[in-house]
């Protein structure tokens, strides 16, 4: 049985395990099917096993498998074999995290000021394509909105296959009374969910984008700790130094006023030593993960138009005021040119800066 068929089978039997109205004896023999149909799948297959399970829709993720299947002898049994495959792994894949609102979307949740007019943010989703593999949205939004939140993924991003960590309503209640205690409690929540989802997903390479409103940046600096999560039998021996295991990328928001950073200069250099990198643009994004070796050359060359292009599609009226959108321009035609100068240490290429316009 290939990965699509063995996926369906798994969800039917979970279902059955799950009906109160199956005998004992039944139950196990789902259970046990589950646990043979995982553990004989191996390599590539496998991944594309777990990627068809963890995106088969609300509350059907790899994780609710675990919580399903009552044996703690099924469970470890099958994260063993998950660990002793991963370790056979040549080339780790990357996998992309991402924090939803105010990191790829700005709509009614997250908090900052008016950056970017509402809808997608220029060059996110173009970014997770270039680091390809799969994409595990890490969300502070409570497990109500998630048909909701998938919906909106797929009618106004495009994306319909991601797995979705949930965040809970207590945070979201909290943000209401106590904002700073809120965001402590959206990024333990995060760090719960990931230490979690990385036990299931030992052969990943994980890749973290959020934004310093609510929470992330208390996640990305444990999270950009190569052991902070580890969980399961044993760490993956490392096998390079570069690309790293984990990177950690913040996109800042703004004041109110729409122009200031949240994050000085000083703080983002104090981070940056932590492995954990602030950029205003998905251009400047792009360009640290070059000097990361996370992506190549041409990889970043076309990125940078690409993203550039987004952001001239953008009406300059929707912006919330004129000095709004010149600031955008400007930390783009920035990082545009650290991207001119990383590619070949030289003034910055006119091929890559479409956006010289005038303003409003």
């Amino acid at each position: 049985l290939g990965p699509l068929a063995r996926s369906r089978l798994v969800g039917a039997l979970l279902v059955r395990i799950k009906d109160p109205k199956n005998a004992e004896l039944l139950s196990e023999r789902a259970e046990d099917l589950v646990h043979r149909l995982l553990v004989t799948t191996h390599g590539q297959q496998l991944q594309e096993l777990k990627k068809l399970i963890d995106t088969a829709g609300t509350s059907n993720d790899l994780l609710a498998m675990f919580g399903t299947l009552t044996r703690q002898t099924v469970q470890h049994s099958i994260i063993a074999h998950l660990w002793a495959e991963a370790e056979k792994c040549e080339e780790r894949p990357v996998h992309v995290l991402s924090d939803i609102d105010m990191t790829v979307w700005v709509g009614p949740f997250g908090t900052g000021g008016p950056k970017f007019p509402a809808g997608p943010i220029p060059g996110a989703i173009s970014l997770f394509g270039v680091l390809g593999g799969r994409i595990t949205f890490l969300s502070a939004r409570p497990p109500v909105w998630e048909a909701r939140t998938r919906s909106a993924l797929l009618n106004d991003i495009g994306i319909a296959e991601a797995t979705i960590l949930r965040g809970t309503l207590q945070n979201v209640a909290m943000a209401l009374v106590d904002a700073k205690e809120a965001h402590k409690g959206m990024g333990a929540q995060k760090e719960k969910e990931f230490a979690r989802f990385a036990a299931v997903n030992p052969e990943a390479r994980f890749v973290f984008f959020g934004d310093s409103g609510e929470g992330d940046v208390e996640f990305a600096t444990n999270f950009a700790k190569p052991s902070t999560f580890a969980e399961g039998p044993g760490r993956l021996a490392p096998d390079r130094l570069l690309p790293p295991d984990r990177v950690a990328l913040i996109h800042d928001v703004v004041a109110e006023d729409g122009l200031t950073p949240k994050t000085p200069r000083a703080d983002r250099e104090k981070l940056s030593r932590g492995g954990v990198y602030v950029f205003d643009t998905y251009v400047g994004a792009a360009e640290r993960l070059f000097r990361l070796k996370v992506i190549g050359e041409e990889d970043l060359r076309k990125f940078a138009i690409r993203c550039a292009d987004e952001f001239a599609e953008i009406p300059k009226s929707s912006f919330h005021s004129r000095d709004v959108f010149n600031a955008r321009r400007a930390e783009f035609e920035r990082d545009l040119e650290a991207v001119s100068m990383a590619l070949s240490g030289a003034p910055p290429d006119p091929g890559l800066m479409p956006l010289l316009q005038e303003g409003f």
